[in-house]
């Protein structure tokens, strides 16, 4: 098993400096260099998350057995085209077209059977890969609204779109009236996994454990209120920030003003379902674009 994890962080690595060399090679098109160059920061991010799935393994007593038989032609299939880009690209011979289509070709490549089952295998043993996986998902996002936004000459051939999810997105609903909670529950069902807690302090402990993209959350609720709730989460890991929704039926001058102070928005209730859905979604898209 960690050799194959190991040879998929290879790849990341490759495909990493591909996207650097490509950034520089196009440095004199400023969007088109911050495009490639925040796509090596997110292959350098995975190949991150291939090393802590490593260092996990060799931590394990018993590791899990691939069942995966990583084969010499299985590495050539991958490696060879990401080394046909590269060294078209080191002979300064690789047009705009080609660069697109190159875009596609390793993101597929990369996104492989066996890359697609290590993610599978070890995205829910930590918060923090779960988060790197939810990044994962991001670049592709990133990736799919860079290309559509090209005229219809210059964009490639091959589909990113299509490429099998690595992950459909978490909710966490945190709402002490446990019709509420199952509403807004099965509200926010269609967009991805809905995990809920009565009050902030079991939200807190749920933050501990996993990756949420969008945290629902009321105000006024016992054993720990949502303002509190919020101010422990950013404390323990300030990249909570951004991902909050609140909602409560009366904002008190003091909430409104540490709300606007954070940037949180709020719904006030009653509010129509399809409120809810748009923020979320607002806060959700918001985080992609940051991660």
């Amino acid at each position: 098993m960690i050799e194959t994890v190991q040879w998929i962080e290879s790849v990341e690595r490759l495909a990493a400096d591909f996207y650097a060399k490509a950034a520089e090679k196009f440095g004199n098109d400023e969007t088109l260099a911050a495009f490639l160059g925040k796509l090596h920061e997110d292959e350098e991010l995975h190949a991150e998350m291939m090393q802590r799935i490593a260092e996990l393994i060799s931590g394990d007593k018993a590791p899990p057995r691939s069942v995966v038989k990583l084969t010499p032609e299985t590495r050539e299939q991958v490696e060879a085209p990401l080394r046909a880009l590269a060294s078209r690209l080191d002979a300064g011979d690789a047009t705009r077209k080609e660069l697109w289509e190159g875009v596609a070709r390793i993101e597929l490549n990369e996104w492989n059977d066996v890359f697609l089952y290590v993610v599978e295998l070890f995205r829910e043993r930590s918060p923090e890969l779960e988060r790197m996986t939810a990044r994962m998902q991001a670049h592709i996002a990133r990736i799919e609204h860079f290309l559509h936004d090209l005229s219809p000459e210059e964009r490639p051939t091959l589909d990113v779109a299509a490429l099998p999810k690595v992950w459909e997105g978490k909710y966490l609903v945190v709402e002490d009236n446990p019709v509420v909670r199952e509403f807004i529950a099965n509200v926010l069902m269609h967009k991805g996994f809905v995990h809920a807690a009565s009050n902030g302090s079991d939200g807190l402990d749920m933050l501990r454990r996993h990756f949420f993209n969008v945290i629902v959350s009321d105000i006024e609720m016992p054993v720990m209120n949502g303002v509190r709730f919020y101010k422990e989460a950013v404390a323990e890991d300030a990249r909570w920030k951004g991902h909050f929704l609140f909602m409560t039926f009366d904002l008190a001058p003091d909430r409104e003003k540490f709300l606007n102070e954070e940037g949180i928005p709020c719904l006030l209730k009653p509010f129509d379902p399809r409120e809810l859905v748009a923020a979320v979604e607002r806060i959700a898209q918001a985080r992609d674009e940051a991660m």
